[in-house]
């Protein structure tokens, strides 16, 4: 995997400019979920033009990531991904798109706090928790409080860390850090079984408006927004 070569592009009306992976991959329907299907789309709501803050935990391969770009004009976006062979290609598209300046990378995971940690090597289903003996590799992992504190408040976060936004919700910091609006997955783990309601009731619980975006039972996506 780790030499895969980047067999497509695709330049959008945006003038976005995306770089796919073999069709045996994911990238193409990632792709369309995210630039057609608009799979993190705002609350009508955000003043997209605003938004200065961008974070994004599971970055990928890097098409969030420029799709924020997109709709947050004026933004600095935060892009998390552990993965090596993502993060090359999240890396690779940013140069791409020309939008170094206001993209920063981080090659590791988001969590409570700064650690070495192992990761199974599930693709897009990775976890934290892999162990030496599976296949699995080794990453760094980021407290987000201790990082993200001095830009708060932010204005968008966006998760698909599977099953990892559990500690991060959980965390008495979490509502220091002011977030406008929340775009995330949930994902039930063996210690949350109903991650659906476990994410509704702690974000309703500071104030949050909730929209569910897909129910597809052990995970789905929703949208936390703070009325204006």
């Amino acid at each position: 995997m780790l030499g895969t070569p980047f067999e497509s592009e695709f330049q959008l009306q945006s003038g976005t400019r995306l770089h796919l992976r073999p069709m045996d991959s994911k990238d193409y329907a990632t792709a369309y979920e995210i630039f057609c299907h608009e799979y993190y789309r705002p609350n009508r709501l955000l003043d997209r033009s605003k938004v200065r803050t961008v974070v994004d935990l599971g970055a990928n391969v890097g098409f969030a990531s420029l799709y924020f770009a997109t709709v947050f004009p004026s933004a600095h976006i935060w892009s998390f991904e552990p993965h090596p062979v993502y993060f090359s290609q999240l890396a690779h598209q940013v140069r791409r798109n020309e939008i170094s300046k206001r993209v920063t990378l981080l090659n590791a995971a988001a969590g409570t706090r700064n650690m070495y940690c192992r990761i199974s090597d599930e693709g897009r289903n990775s976890t934290i928790g892999g162990s030496s003996t599976e296949n699995s590799f080794g990453a760094c992992m980021l407290d987000l409080f201790e990082l993200a504190g001095p830009l708060a408040p932010l204005d968008y976060l966006k998760m698909d860390i599977e099953g990892g936004e559990h500690a991060l919700l959980a965390d008495p910091r979490f509502e220091s850090l002011g977030i406008a609006e929340i775009a995330m997955e949930w994902h039930d783990t063996p210690e949350v079984k109903n991650a659906k309601l476990a994410c509704v009731e702690r974000l309703s619980g500071l104030g949050y408006q909730i929209e569910i975006r897909e129910d597809c039972g052990g995970y789905g996506t929703l949208v936390a927004s703070r009325p204006s």
